[in-house]
């Protein structure tokens, strides 16, 4: 099945998804809020990275970035090798501060 030229597939929903689904397009078709929902999911989950999840959505790259800060959803990833940085970088901060003052 071809969905906006791209093969698709189809999934059955009860109908209690439609009202609310409806309420989250805002003039967005269902289609899109789904695809658009899924792939942000999978990129949350870590099971594709974030381009591929913008590739999903059918957005660009920026537009889905400015899709998660719109829901509030941190998009740059914080590891622990950044905050050992981080860290590093505020105790040097504040020995050579502490050394002008001296």
């Amino acid at each position: 099945m071809a969905v906006h030229g791209v093969e698709g597939f189809q999934v059955m929903l009860p109908n209690a998804f439609l009202p609310v689904l409806q309420h989250l397009s805002k003039g967005e078709s269902v289609n899109d809020v789904v695809r658009q929902s899924l792939s942000i999911s999978l990129f949350m989950e870590r099971a594709v990275t974030m381009e591929r999840a913008a590739e999903l959505s059918g957005l660009s790259l920026i537009d889905f970035i400015a899709l998660l800060e719109k829901r509030e959803i941190p998009w740059g990833e914080y590891t622990e090798e950044h905050f050992e940085q981080d860290r590093d970088f505020i105790e040097k901060r504040t020995a050579a501060r502490d050394e002008d003052r001296i």
